[in-house]
């Protein structure tokens, strides 16, 4: 029987505990199966896949990977973060031959730097080509994204979002301001 609906993976490097719970939050929303990839966050959080309601496939994010490995199906779209991981890499590669489309996550901002410079002559002869769409948190990650090459109308802004289990205490989430200050 064809399901009705994309088949739906998110890989996360570093899968942080308030990624995990935004995911949960989507997955309920979503209201359909999602699979879920990570690589170990650096500092190691129990109890992630009952954050998440489900199983995570852990992976190294920096060895070769592929969703048989994994013994999953190729899924129809997967939002990647770590760009420069090869597990991930490779997993995108077979969803793209697979006619799937891949969204990067990517959370940096724009700073105008030399490693900027450099990275962006690196992404736009490699990475550009690699993605159907970029989402990014805000204006800086738009700025940041055109600087490499990608054009304005594949980038999508709403990344990041706060979860009250993660950072708590404080007003609902709904009556917080929407301002952060440096």
């Amino acid at each position: 029987m064809m399901q009705d609906y994309p088949l739906v993976a998110i890989a996360w490097s570093g899968l942080p505990i308030y990624a995990a719970n935004s995911i949960k939050k989507a997955i309920d929303k979503f209201n359909k199966k999602v699979i879920v990839i990570g690589s170990h966050p650096s500092v190691p959080v129990e109890g992630m896949e009952h954050i998440i309601g489900q199983t995570i496939h852990w992976i190294d994010a920096h060895s070769s990977c592929s969703w048989s490995r994994l013994k999953l199906p190729i899924p129809d779209i997967l939002f990647q973060t770590g760009w420069r991981n090869q597990g991930f890499n490779d997993l995108a590669k077979e969803v793209r031959k697979n006619g799937g489309h891949v969204i990067s996550m990517i959370d940096n901002s724009w700073k105008n730097n030399p490693r900027q410079w450099l990275g962006s002559i690196v992404f736009r002869f490699i990475y550009r080509y690699w993605f159907n769409a970029v989402w990014v948190p805000g204006v800086s990650g738009i700025k940041l994204c055109s600087f490499l090459g990608v054009p304005t109308k594949i980038i999508y802004t709403g990344l990041y979002c706060a979860s009250q289990e993660t950072f708590y205490p404080g007003l609902p989430l709904s009556q917080r301001k929407k301002n952060f200050y440096l």
